[in-house]
C-alpha cells in the first residue's frame, strides 16, 4: 500500500475463504513503501523480517478451514482468532471480503450458532460489525476495509451501511475497478468515484492493477485522487515504460500524501479535482487528459463556499494564475492521455 509509514509492521495480508483457493500475501516494504505479493506453495519468497505475521497468518487459515466444518458461535470465532492473532502479530490493514450471507439464502436454523434462528440478514451483519469492534478494542493500529456485509463481487448493502457505528470498519472497498482500471477511466465508468467521493463521507480503498494503466499512470492519479487508501500489484509484470511511470506518479503522489489522504476534497469537475492540505497554506490540482491529443485548459477555481477561509487568501503557482469570479483561474497544460499535478502555495 501506499501510504505505510517508515518504520510501521511489514505485513498485509489477504486470505481466500476456500481451502483449495491460493491464498496471496501482501508484504510491505517499510521504508520503501513497494509491495510484494507472494503466493505460499506457488514459488512465493516471503520477506524473511515477515515471519511471526505469516505463521500468525497460516495458524488463523488453518483454523478458518477446521471451524468451517463444525458449529461454532460466533463468539468463538472472535475470541479464537481475529481478536488476538492477526493484531497481535502486527497487522494494521484488513481487507475484510467473502463473507457472503449464508446458505444460498435459505438462512441458518441452528441454535447452536449462537444467534436467532433463523439467522436474518441483518443478524449477520451486525455480527461482522461486533468482530470489527472488537478488532479495534485490541489497540492496535489496524484499518479495517470493509467490501460488503451481504455478498462479494455484487453490492447488496449501500457504501454508508454501519459506517457510523462505534467500532465499525474504516473504509470501503471502491467496487470492482481493480481489474481493467485504464479502460474503465477512458469509458467513464471510473466517473464513478469521483461522484462517489462528493457524496459519500466513507473513505475508500482500491487496489488496481498497474498493467492495465499506461505509461503516464493515467489511471492511478484518478483513483488516487478519488479514494482515500490505494494499493498497486502487477510491478512484475508490467512493461518497463508502465514502471517507469509508476516509480514517478508514487514519489509525486508521496510528495503530497497529506493533501490526497487527509486534505479537503474539492471536485471542479470530473476532470478537476483539487485537494487543499489540512494546515491551509497548500493544495493539489490534479487535471486529466483522456483525449489522444495534448489539450490546453482553464480551470475556474470559485471555491468561496468551500473553503472561504483559503479563497480569502492569495494563491501561488508554477502554472499560470489570474484572479477573478469567486477564486482563481489556473491554466493547466496536459498532454495526450496524461494527467497534469500542480502544486498551490496559499499566501496568508
Amino acid at each position: 500500500m501506499l501510504d505505510q509509514k517508515d518504520g510501521q509492521p511489514t505485513l498485509v495480508a489477504q486470505t481466500s475463504d476456500k481451502a483449495d483457493h491460493p491464498h496471496r500475501l501482501v508484504v510491505i516494504h517499510s521504508g520503501k513503501r513497494f509491495v510484494q505479493q507472494d503466493h505460499p506453495g506457488m514459488g512465493g519468497k516471503p520477506d524473511r523480517h515477515a515471519e511471526r505475521p505469516q505463521m500468525a497468518l497460516r495458524q488463523v487459515r488453518g483454523k478458518l478451514i477446521t471451524d468451517r466444518l463444525k458449529p461454532q458461535k460466533i463468539d468463538d470465532i472472535i475470541g479464537g482468532f481475529a481478536k488476538f492473532r492477526l493484531i497481535r502479530a502486527g497487522f494494521v490493514f484488513v481487507n475484510s471480503d467473502f463473507h457472503d450471507w449464508p446458505w444460498l439464502e435459505t438462512s441458518c436454523h441452528d441454535p447452536s450458532h449462537g444467534h436467532a434462528v433463523p439467522l436474518s440478514r441483518s443478524d449477520w451483519c451486525e455480527a461482522l460489525n461486533k468482530m470489527f469492534a472488537q478488532l479495534h478494542e485490541t489497540g492496535g493500529p489496524v484499518t479495517i476495509e470493509m467490501h460488503d456485509h451481504v455478498e462479494s463481487g455484487e453490492y447488496r448493502t449501500p457504501v454508508w451501511y454501519l459506517y457510523s457505528r462505534p467500532g465499525s470498519y474504516d473504509e470501503k472497498w471502491a467496487y470492482e475497478f481493480m481489474w481493467k482500471t485504464y479502460s474503465d477511466l477512458l469509458s467513464q465508468k471510473l466517473f464513478a468515484l469521483y461522484h462517489l467521493r462528493k457524496a459519500e463521507p466513507v473513505p475508500l480503498f482500491l487496489h488496481m492493477n498497474m498493467i492495465s494503466d499506461n505509461e503516464n499512470a493515467l489511471a492511478f492519479w484518478y483513483v488516487a485522487s478519488c479514494v482515500h487508501h490505494i494499493g498497486v500489484g502487477g510491478a512484475l509484470k508490467a512493461s518497463p515504460a508502465v514502471f517507469e511511470g509508476y516509480r514517478r506518479a508514487i514519489a509525486l503522489y508521496n510528495r503530497h500524501f497529506e493533501e490526497f489522504t487527509q486534505g479537503q476534497f474539492i471536485g471542479i469537475d470530473e476532470l478537476a479535482h483539487l485537494h487543499i492540505h489540512p494546515n491551509r497554506l497548500s493544495a493539489v490540482l490534479v487535471c486529466f487528459n483522456l483525449k489522444d491529443a495534448p489539450e490546453e485548459r482553464d480551470i475556474q477555481l470559485d471555491i468561496g463556499r468551500a473553503a472561504p477561509d483559503v479563497a480569502a487568501m492569495g494563491l501561488q503557482s508554477d502554472a499560470a494564475v489570474q484572479t477573478g469570479g469567486d477564486g482563481w483561474c489556473v491554466r493547466a497544460c496536459v498532454g495526450a492521455k496524461d494527467v497534469s499535478v500542480i502544486s498551490l502555495k496559499f499566501l496568508p
